[in-house]
């Protein structure tokens, strides 16, 4: 079979299903977060701003460099400078 062919089976099946728990969600208005969202998990806003350090500080260093200024910025990382992070765990 042709991948299309199989997403159209797979459409077919899928089209009708309702999950129970998405049903229970919704009627207390409530919504489930993904697990890599940083409110579950916090390490999402350390590697934000690492990421972002790297493009805005470091856009054109060597692939090499750029592996230890990653070593460098995360040794370097702490609660104090990490801004949201520790509250955002806390909550």
């Amino acid at each position: 079979m042709t991948k299309a062919k199989l997403q159209r089976i797979i459409d077919k099946i899928q089209k009708g299903l309702v999950y129970r728990i998405d049903e229970l969600l919704k009627a207390e208005e409530n919504t489930v977060l993904p697990p890599y969202h940083p409110d579950l998990n916090p390490i999402e806003l350390v590697w934000a701003d690492i990421k972002n350090n790297v493009a805005q500080n470091h856009i054109s260093s060597s692939l090499d460099e750029k592996k230890n200024i990653l070593d460098q910025l995360f040794s370097e990382f702490t609660a104090e400078n990490g801004g949201n992070v520790t509250t955002m765990s806390k909550k």
